[in-house]
């Protein structure tokens, strides 16, 4: 079973993604991959077609996650989380938690609150 690797839009701070880093997560920012100004249906072709978890506080994300889900398709996971529910260093944690007990593999088609 292969570790989940993350993917971000532009909507979170770069210091989650440091923090991730240093804790050994693998994640890639939508900056890193030349798709900051792209649009959602572009974001999405690329995490799932490269098997990243989209981790977003755009709630406009679930709501495509869904609709993906919905008409038969399949997606490789989105975590959501409010912008204002965690400070930075818990959403390092609750990340970093969900790595360790979930798989890629079991994340195909979630959609995670954190």
């Amino acid at each position: 079973m292969s570790a989940i690797r993350f993917y971000t839009d532009e909507h979170v701070d770069f210091a989650v993604v440091s923090g991730l880093r240093r804790r050994s997560v693998e994640i890639l920012t939508c900056q890193e991959a030349g798709l900051r100004t792209k649009s959602d249906a572009e974001h999405f072709e690329f995490f799932i077609t490269s098997g990243y978890v989209l981790y977003t506080h755009d709630g406009g994300c679930v709501g495509r996650a869904a609709e993906i889900s919905h008409s038969g398709l399949s997606h490789t996971s989105v975590v959501y989380c409010h912008h204002a529910k965690y400070w930075i260093g818990e959403q390092i944690r609750l990340l970093k938690e969900l790595v360790e007990r979930v798989s890629a593999e079991e994340m195909v088609d979630r959609i995670v609150y954190l």
